[in-house]
């Protein structure tokens, strides 16, 4: 199937380029950056969740963060082309040295493209207005406590004119950075406060619907089926009664493709939160039924989600195995995109974890994904097709996602008379 997917794109792909080009100017720029979750099963190819925020830039190979500053640089310059100083805000309550290693190299990237460049946190328990920590491969960095006076916001250095968000401000945005004048990419707005998987995928479903009309593919193949439940407790028989049934709806509904396209394994789905991120609050069925025998510590972790915020919603997705290997490791392609164009990637692998299941858990590791050096993986990856025409299909399918970000913030800002 993938083979016969890459024939698809190869044929069309002047009409591919039109179709990008033409939507993104509808997006006018959004989102900034962003990095997006593949599974590879196979017999289908879709995204599984796509970040507006996305940390992991220290998992890009040297080759990546060069094209990344290049995709910023002419970001900046067609947006924001007065904007010399930048300011990368930062989540405010994480000492992960690895998260530290991200800002670390996303402020070399941006430095590297020519801007002064500096990490900020508005967090109120830095000690300091200068702060220096060590991440997790021994670089120093720099976070400067960020203050908002008047409607500007302010760092020890300097006022920055530009402020690149890489905080998803799960606990609402801070009441000081509301009246702030200067430009902020991402909007805060679109933080997971506010958004929801399902109005991302929403989004994308409309988007894969249109391109595969263009490209003429069954829209099935670039996407995974999913449903939404609101108002839902886990603590509460009636409700995960419900949830059973909607799983149990969904199921039904991914078996007729099974049986259309001859695969032999059972469909199933993942529940998630729907407004969260880290690979919290996730778990895999194949059943409705399932549910309704959860004991209670599986029913506590699902519960909760980022900073023990309380799970109110949740998505239940088509499950979608992945078949990527990396040295023997279960893999999943997590490709990274600025101003929608794709500038690199990694593997997330997991030893403990299974075909079927989430891989963003204890055990995950992480090696590059470099496509332009595909002969160095001749013995390490197995898949269906060899790494030239995966990176065809992986850079186009993410290409979709981060629109469908896009499409994501211009509503939101719409509904917030912006």
């Amino acid at each position: 199937m993938l083979k016969y997917l890459v024939e698809k794109f190869k044929t069309h792909q002047s009409k591919i380029d039109d179709w990008f080009l033409e939507y993104e100017q509808r997006v006018c720029g959004e989102p900034v950056y962003a990095s997006v979750d593949l599974r590879n099963a196979g017999y289908k190819i879709a995204p599984v969740d796509t970040n507006i925020f996305p940390a992991g830039f220290n998992n890009l190979c040297p080759s990546y963060c060069r094209e990344a500053g290049k995709l910023f640089k002419n970001f900046i310059e067609k947006n924001y082309p007065t904007a010399r100083r930048i300011a990368i805000l930062a989540e405010e309550h994480t000492r992960n040295l690895f998260y530290f290693e991200n800002l670390e190299k996303l402020s070399s990237i941006i430095q590297d493209a020519g801007f002064e460049t500096a990490c900020a946190s508005l967090s109120q328990d830095l000690p300091q207005d200068e702060n220096h920590f060590e991440t997790a491969e021994k670089n120093s960095i720099t976070i400067y406590k960020a203050r908002v006076t008047g409607y500007l916001l302010k760092i020890k250095p300097w006022t920055p004119d530009l402020i690149l968000v890489n905080n998803d401000f799960s606990s609402g945005i801070p009441a000081a950075i509301k009246k702030i004048v200067q430009p902020m990419v991402p909007t805060p707005l679109i933080g997971w406060h506010t958004r929801k998987k399902s109005h991302h995928f929403t989004c994308y479903q409309k988007l894969a619907k249109d391109f595969s009309k263009l490209i003429d593919i069954d829209t099935w193949l670039i996407t995974a089926c999913f449903r939404c439940m609101g108002e839902i407790d886990f603590t509460d028989p009636k409700s995960m009664t419900q949830l059973a049934t909607k799983v149990d709806i969904l199921l039904s509904e991914i078996r007729p493709k099974y049986k259309e396209y001859k695969i032999k394994s059972a469909p199933y789905v993942f529940v998630k939160n729907d407004a969260g991120t880290y690979g919290m609050a996730v778990m895999t069925t194949a059943s409705g039924d399932d549910l309704l025998h959860l004991n209670k510590k599986d029913r506590t972790r699902m519960k909760m989600g980022k900073g023990k915020k309380v799970v109110s919603e949740v998505i239940i997705q088509e499950g979608i195995p992945t078949m990527d290997r990396f040295k023997e490791m279960v893999a999943e392609p997590v490709i990274y995109l600025v101003d929608n164009k794709v500038c690199g990637g990694f593997f997330r692998l997991n030893e403990e974890g299974d075909d079927r299941g989430n891989l963003n858990q204890p055990g995950m590791k992480f090696t590059k994904l470099c496509f332009h050096e595909m002969l160095g993986y001749s013995n390490e990856y197995k898949g269906q097709c060899d790494l030239e025409c995966l990176a065809m299909i992986y850079k186009n399918i993410a290409r979709i996602a981060s629109l469908a970000s896009g499409f994501e913030i211009k509503m939101q800002k719409i509904k917030e008379g912006l």
